[in-house]
């Protein structure tokens, strides 16, 4: 197996529910994707290759879904972006993962304070980079995240007037 790859878009796979440009990420021997059902919504699976092995991991139950995206892997841990209000604009949150346990919920508005909206995730090293709107304002800034605390890095005011 080559350790190098770290995400891949599945094509062709329509047929067993994966959309054209599925999103998914690797998590050492896992595929982690975001898949829709008819009963979960979008919600974030995982599988190691075989029917036993694969899993929805729901953070949402019902089925409006929790609307995963942004799945990016830092060293073993999983990060993804969902919406665990039930609608498809409500606010985004920051999610983890770590292998054989629960996804963890890591930003709020009441987690963190400081901003809301978290996208765009990248993995630099050992950190989480992900750009962010600051509360209360309508400023997007850059910010850090390395497995215990969130760094503001960029400080761009009103950079969504531009």
């Amino acid at each position: 197996t080559d350790a190098s790859v770290r995400a891949f878009t599945l094509r062709g796979a329509e047929a067993f529910g994966f959309g054209a440009a599925q999103e998914s990420a690797r998590q050492g021997d896992r595929l982690m994707f975001a898949m829709s059902t008819p009963t979960a919504g979008i919600e974030l699976w995982t599988s190691d290759g075989t029917v036993d092995g694969t899993e929805m991991l729901e953070i949402v139950p019902g089925t409006a879904g929790a609307w995963v995206s942004d799945l990016t892997v830092v060293g073993d841990v999983l990060y993804f972006t969902a919406i665990t209000d039930g609608t498809y604009y409500g606010p985004r949150s920051l999610w983890r993962y770590v292998a054989g346990g629960t996804p963890e919920q890591i930003s709020s508005p009441v987690l963190t304070p400081q901003f809301v909206a978290p996208s765009q995730l990248a993995a630099a090293g050992e950190l989480l980079l992900f750009t962010a709107t600051l509360s209360g304002t309508s400023d997007t800034e850059v910010f850090s995240y390395d497995g215990e605390s969130f760094q503001r890095l960029s400080n761009v005011p009103n950079a969504n007037n531009l």
